[in-house]
């Protein structure tokens, strides 16, 4: 389900989403803050991944033993 989110920007912000919205062709500003929205949170996805298998590489080894 679909929530609403008000937001305040600042003049130069607007007008920077507002020309943002006419050159890609983005249904409305909420398109586009969308869209931000969703390669913030892959790039946050990739960095965990390639961040969590160095912190693997960096943490004391555990071994195994058959006892």
């Amino acid at each position: 389900m679909a929530r609403t989110l008000n937001v305040t920007l600042p003049e130069a912000l607007e007008a920077y989403v507002n020309e943002r919205v006419a050159e890609v062709g983005y249904g409305s500003p909420g398109d586009h803050i969308r869209t931000l929205i969703r390669e913030d949170q892959e790039r946050r996805t990739r960095e965990n991944v390639d961040r969590l298998p160095l912190e693997g590489l960096d943490s004391e080894l555990d071994l195994v033993t058959p006892e």
